[in-house]
C-alpha cells in the first residue's frame, strides 16, 4: 500500500501551524510514509487512476491548504476528486477542506511583487508588525479574492463551497462551541478517542447517517442561541435566509399558533356555554400542538453536526474516502493526537471496522 504524507514548503497553511505540519510529517515518516510535495503528489495520483490503484493508498495532508496541483479548479472535475472517485482515501484535519486553494512558488512571488511593488515587505501579515492599510485594501479587493499566509504564501480563498462541490458537504462556522464533541460508535472504532471543541461542523441529517452518504466520528449538537443570532444578523445585512434554517423555526410555529388560536377559542366557547366545541377545540389543540413536536423533531432535534466524518466515494472500496478530523485551530499537535491519528491509518490499512 502506497503511504504518503503531503507536506510542501513553498505552499501556504492555515490553522496547522508549519512546525507542526513538519512534526506530523516526520511521525508519518517513521510510521512508513513517503513524504511527497505537492507536484510529486499530483503525478502520483494521476499514475495511481491510470492504473486503477487509487484503492490501495492513503494520503494524509499535513497542510490544511489544497495546493492548485491537486485541485485546479473548486469543481467535481479537480484531480483530487477524480482519485477519490477510483477509490483513494484521503485524510484531512484542521481548517475546512478546501476553504483555500494554495497557489505555486512562482504564482505567489508574481501576486507579492505586483501587491507590495516599491515596499520592503519581509514580514508577516497577520503578526505585530504591520502592513501598510492601502495593501490590505488592495490584497482584500483582489480579483482572485486572495489570501496570504503568516508566511506571506498566497492562496485562492473559496471559503465554504469549494467542500459542497467537491465533495458535496456542507459547513458551518461555530465560532463558541457550547460543548465538547460527541465521539461516536464509528469514531471510536477508527481510533478517535479524545473530544474537542469543534467550531467547523458540517451539517448532516440523521435520514444521511442511516443511508450510510456520509459517516459522522464525532458530533456536536447546534446552539440553538448561536443559531438564532446568525439568523438575525443574516437578515438585518439583507442575507438570504437558507431554507434549512428557515424550516427549522418555522416547523415550531406551524402547530403551535394554530394550537393556541384553538385554545383561545375554546375558552370563548366555555364562556359562551357551547361544552361540545370546548372539548372538539382542546382535541384539535392537542393534535396540533403534538403535530408541533414531531415537526420539531423531524427539522431540529435530528440536525446532527459532524465534526469529525468519513464519505465514501466508490461503493466497490467502501473502506476509502475523505476522512475529516479535528476542526479547530491546532496550537500544537500532542503525542495523544499522534497516537489517535496513527490508529486512524491503522484502521483503515487493517480494514478492522466497517464504516
Amino acid at each position: 500500500m502506497d503511504l504518503i504524507a503531503y507536506y510542501d514548503e513553498d505552499y501556504p497553511n492555515s490553522w496547522i501551524p508549519r512546525a507542526e505540519s513538519k512534526r506530523l510529517v516526520r511521525f508519518l515518516i517513521d510510521k512508513g510514509f513517503s513524504e511527497y510535495n505537492a507536484k510529486v503528489l499530483a503525478d502520483w495520483m494521476r499514475k495511481a487512476i491510470d492504473q486503477g490503484k487509487c484503492h490501495l493508498s492513503l494520503v494524509v495532508f499535513s497542510q490544511d491548504v489544497v495546493p492548485e496541483t491537486v485541485c485546479h479548479d473548486s469543481t467535481s472535475n479537480s484531480l483530487i476528486r477524480t482519485y477519490l472517485d477510483c477509490g483513494g482515501t484521503v485524510l484531512w484535519m484542521a481548517d475546512l477542506p478546501f476553504y483555500y486553494q494554495g497557489l505555486n512558488q512562482e504564482h505567489s512571488s508574481r501576486i507579492r511583487t505586483e501587491l507590495f511593488k516599491g515596499t520592503n515587505i519581509k514580514s508577516k501579515i497577520w503578526t505585530s508588525q504591520p502592513v501598510r492599510p492601502e495593501l490590505f485594501e488592495k490584497l482584500i479587493n483582489s480579483r482572485e479574492n486572495l489570501w496570504m499566509d503568516e508566511d506571506a504564501k498566497f492562496a485562492r480563498s473559496w471559503e465554504r463551497i469549494a467542500a459542497f462541490r467537491i465533495l458535496g458537504v456542507t459547513s458551518v462556522s461555530v465560532e463558541y462551541p457550547s460543548s465538547k464533541t460527541k465521539i461516536t460508535k464509528y469514531g471510536k472504532s477508527v481510533g478517535l478517542k479524545n473530544p474537542w471543541y469543534g467550531i467547523r461542523p458540517t451539517i448532516i441529517k440523521g435520514l444521511n447517517i442511516r443511508k450510510r452518504k456520509l459517516v459522522a466520528l464525532a458530533t456536536c449538537k447546534p446552539s440553538l442561541m448561536l443559531a438564532k443570532e446568525k439568523w438575525v444578523r443574516d437578515f438585518e445585512k439583507g442575507r438570504k435566509i437558507p431554507l434549512t434554517s428557515f424550516l427549522e423555526y418555522m416547523s415550531k410555529l406551524t402547530g403551535l399558533i394554530p394550537a393556541m388560536i384553538l385554545a383561545l377559542t375554546a375558552a370563548i366557547s366555555l364562556l359562551s356555554g357551547f361544552a361540545w366545541i370546548v372539548t372538539l377545540s382542546l382535541a384539535a389543540s392537542t393534535f396540533l400542538l403534538l403535530l408541533a413536536y414531531i415537526f420539531y423533531w423531524l427539522f431540529f432535534t435530528r440536525t446532527i453536526h459532524a465534526n469529525a466524518w468519513f464519505k465514501n466515494f466508490n461503493s466497490n472500496y467502501p473502506g476509502t474516502g475523505f476522512i475529516r478530523i479535528w476542526d479547530f485551530k491546532i496550537d500544537k499537535v500532542t503525542d495523544n493526537m499522534l497516537l489517535e491519528l496513527y490508529q486512524i491509518i491503522s484502521a483503515r490499512i487493517e480494514q478492522k471496522t466497517a464504516l
